[in-house]
C-alpha cells in the first residue's frame, strides 16, 4: 500500500519548506514500526510505500522546476492519456506523476478526468504559490488536508494531521454521523479543521484560502432505456475483459481475495484465463449465528478448480472482537467500521502475494441487489428515499446519548446528500457508491499493508463503471446479473463449484442448502458473552468527551460491562443492547488518541501484536 504526505509552507516566498520530516514515515499509516517502509522525498512532498512487489507511488518535477507532484495509486492505458499540444509531443509522460506535472504547467489539471485509474495527488506550483489536491472519481484513494500556522499539511490518513496540528476541535456533526450512519457524510472528518478531498474534485489551496471545482460528475452519465437484459450481460462481459487486460498491462503478479460470492469469482475466472499464476486467499469470519458461512470451502474449491495456490484464514469473532474492533478502528484512523475483522488476519497470509485484484463495487454496479421496487419508486424524491434509508441505520443509537443529535439532524443530512446526486434512477446506487467505496477501502488499504501489497479495482474501470450506470435499474431488479454472466460465459465453474450466495435476492437462507459449512467450536460461543464488549466499555469510560454525553442508563451499562463475567451472567439482556456501546468505544479510541500522545503510543504497541507478520501468536 502507498501513501502521500506533504508539508507545504504557504506563508513564505521560498520553494518548499518542511519543518519536520519525522512524521512522514508514519503519514497515513499508523502501523507498527516493525513494518518496513520505502520513502521518496522531493521538496515538501513525501511518498511512502509498503509494497514488496509493486510501488504505486510517484514523484515528478516539471522541466523548469516550478511544479512538483506527488501521486499515490495507479492509472492504466498510458497511450490514451491526454497530452495537449502546448506540451512537447516527443516526450510523452511515462508515469502519472509526470503527466500531472505537465498538465499543471499549462493549467489543465482538469484533464485528469480522462485518466482511467484510482489515485490521489498533491501538486505544488512555485509560481502561483498554491497547492492543488485531487482524488479519483469516487475518492477511493483518500487524501486529507489542513492549514496550520501557515503550513498546508496533507496526508492519506486524517489522524496524522490531527496529531500535527497545534490544536484540533472535535466535529460533533462528524461524530454523530459516525455513531448514526457508521460513516461520515459530506466528506467530513472527526475534526473541524481537517477536510477530505472529495471524489472527482480538484481543491486549490493558497495563503488566502481554498476553493474546489468538480472535474467529473455522475450527472454526465445518462441511463439508456433501450438496453435489455441480454444486452447488459454481453456488454458487461465485453467491457470487464478489457478492464482486466488494461490492469494486467501494469505487469504486476496478480492475487485475488476469493469469497463465496459472485464478484470475486468472476474476477478469478477472468484472471485465470489471462495469467499463468494467481495467488488466491480467503478470510472467513466463522459465526455460529450464521450456519451458512462457507467462504473458506468455496475459496479453496475455486482455487483448486483453476489449479491456483490458495491460503485460508478462519476467524472466530467472539474470542476477541471487542479488542479487535477498537484497534482496527484506531489503525484505520476513524474512517470506517467496515471489515474491521480483516485487518489483524492478513499477517497470517503468505507474504509473497502480488497486486490484489479487489472486487469492490461489483455488486453495486453490475446487479445492485439493494435496489428493490420500493427503492426504485422513491429514487426521484430525496425526502422519500431518505425515509426509506433511515431504518438501515441504528435509529436508537442516540438513545445512549444524553443530548440531541447535532443540527442538521440525520434525516436532513441524508436528504442533502441525496439531493446533490443525479435526479434519475441511479440515485440510490450512486449514494451507495459515494459512501461505501471510501469506507470499504480504508480498512482494506491498511489490511493489505500488513502483507505489503497494493490493490486494483477492475469494477471501477471507467468503461465498466460508466456502462453499468447506463443500464436501467429495471433490468437489474430481481436479477443477479453477475450470476447470469458467469452462467453464460463460464458455465463450467458454476457447475463445478456451487455458490455460497443465495440463488436470487428473494430466497431465504432456510431454503438454501450450502455445500460447505464449518461448525464453530462450542467454547467460542460462550466467550462472546463473557468478553465481547469489555474493551469498548473501558475506552468509553476513559474518554471524557463521550462519557459526559451518555445517559444515566448508558453509564450504568458501561460500568457493568467492565466487570465482565459475573455481571453479564446476571444481566444477559445487557449484551443485546451493548453493541451500540461498541461503536461508541471505537470513536472514543480515536478522540482520546488524538489528545493523549501516551495513549496513542500504547495503542500502537497493542496494535503491533496484531499486525506483526512474524508474531508467534499469529
Amino acid at each position: 500500500m502507498s501513501f502521500l504526505a506533504a508539508t507545504l509552507d504557504l506563508s513564505a516566498r521560498e520553494q518548499l519548506v518542511c519543518s519536520d520530516y519525522s512524521w512522514h514515515a508514519e503519514a497515513g499509516l499508523c502501523l507498527p514500526p516493525v513494518i518496513d517502509t520505502k520513502r521518496w522525498e522531493r521538496g515538501g512532498i513525501t511518498a511512502v510505500s509498503l509494497a514488496r512487489h509493486a510501488s504505486f507511488v510517484g514523484l515528478a518535477t516539471s522541466d523548469d522546476g516550478g511544479i512538483q507532484v506527488g501521486v499515490t495509486g495507479y492509472a492504466v492505458a498510458p497511450t490514451e492519456w491526454p497530452w495537449p499540444s502546448p506540451l512537447p509531443q516527443d516526450r510523452r509522460p511515462s508515469s502519472l506523476a509526470e503527466l500531472l506535472a505537465g498538465l499543471a504547467s499549462i493549467d489543465q489539471v482538469e484533464l485528469i478526468r480522462e485518466v482511467n485509474g484510482v489515485y490521489a495527488a498533491v501538486i505544488w506550483s512555485n509560481k502561483r504559490e498554491s497547492a492543488t489536491l485531487l482524488s479519483d472519481r469516487l475518492g477511493v484513494r483518500p487524501l486529507f488536508w489542513t492549514v496550520d500556522r501557515g503550513r498546508l499539511l496533507v496526508a492519506s490518513r486524517s489522524v496524522v494531521l490531527a496529531q500535527q496540528r497545534r490544536s484540533v476541535e472535535i466535529d460533533r456533526v462528524g461524530v454523530d454521523d459516525t455513531l448514526v450512519f457508521g460513516f461520515l457524510t459530506e466528506n467530513r472528518t472527526l475534526w473541524q479543521e481537517i477536510s477530505r478531498v472529495p471524489g472527482g474534485t480538484i481543491v486549490t489551496v493558497t495563503r488566502s484560502g481554498s476553493h474546489s471545482r468538480r472535474y467529473w460528475s455522475a450527472d454526465e452519465i445518462i441511463i439508456d432505456d433501450h438496453i435489455t437484459l441480454d444486452d447488459a450481460i454481453d456488454g458487461h462481459e465485453e467491457r470487464f475483459r478489457r478492464a482486466l487486460d488494461r490492469l494486467l498491462e501494469l505487469d504486476r503478479q496478480p492475487s485475488c481475495f476469493v469469497s463465496g460470492g459472485m464478484d470475486s469469482r468472476r474476477l478469478l475466472t477472468g484472471l485465470a484465463q489471462r495469467a499463468n499464476r494467481v495467488d488466491t486467499f480467503t478470510i472467513a469470519r466463522i459465526n455460529h449465528r450464521d450456519p451458512y458461512e462457507s467462504d473458506l470451502g468455496i475459496g479453496r474449491a475455486l482455487a483448486n478448480f483453476y489449479d491456483m495456490p490458495w491460503a485460508g484464514v478462519p476467524f472466530y469473532e467472539p474470542e476477541r472482537e471487542g479488542e479487535l474492533a477498537l484497534l482496527t478502528y484506531f489503525i484505520n484512523n476513524g474512517e470506517t467500521f467496515q471489515h474491521r475483522q480483516f485487518l489483524p488476519l492478513m499477517a497470517r497470509l503468505p507474504h509473497q502475494l502480488g497486486v490484489n485484484y479487489d472486487g469492490l463495487a461489483g455488486d453495486i454496479l453490475v446487479y445492485d441487489e439493494e435496489v428493490t421496487p420500493a427503492v426504485l419508486a422513491a429514487q426521484r424524491d430525496p425526502g422519500r428515499l431518505a425515509d426509506f434509508l433511515r431504518p438501515q441505520f441504528d435509529p436508537d443509537t442516540h438513545g445512549v446519548l444524553s443530548d440531541k443529535p447535532s443540527i442538521p439532524n440525520p434525516r436532513e443530512r441524508l436528504i442533502n446528500h441525496l439531493t446533490a446526486l443525479p435526479d434519475n434512477d441511479n440515485r440510490y446506487s450512486l449514494w451507495y457508491l459515494s459512501h461505501w467505496t471510501p469506507r470499504r477501502t480504508a480498512p482494506w488499504g491498511a489490511t493489505v499493508a500488513a502483507v505489503r501489497t497494493e490493490s486494483v479495482f477492475p469494477y471501477l474501470d471507467h468503461e465498466v463503471m460508466e456502462y453499468s450506470l447506463t443500464v436501467p435499474q429495471t433490468v437489474k431488479l430481481n436479477t443477479n446479473m453477475q450470476q447470469l454472466i458467469l452462467e453464460r460465459y463460464h458455465a463450467d465453474v458454476m457447475t463445478a463449484v456451487p455458490s455460497s450466495h443465495y440463488p436470487n435476492i428473494h430466497t431465504t437462507p432456510d431454503a438454501v442448502v450450502r455445500p460447505y459449512v464449518q461448525p464453530v467450536p462450542k467454547a467460542m460461543r460462550t466467550r462472546r458473552i463473557l468478553a465481547h464488549y469489555a474493551a469498548a466499555a473501558d475506552q468509553i469510560r476513559a474518554c471524557p468527551w463521550l462519557w459526559e454525553r451518555l445517559t444515566a442508563q448508558s453509564k450504568q451499562s458501561v460500568a457493568m460491562l467492565r466487570y465482565g463475567r459475573s455481571i453479564l451472567s446476571i444481566v444477559p439482556s445487557l449484551v443485546e443492547r451493548a453493541w451500540r456501546l461498541d461503536r461508541l468505544g471505537q470513536v472514543a479510541v480515536i478522540l482520546q488518541g488524538a489528545e493523549d500522545r501516551a495513549f496513542w503510543q500504547q495503542l500502537r504497541e497493542r496494535a503491533t501484536v496484531y499486525l506483526t507478520p512474524d508474531d508467534a501468536e499469529l
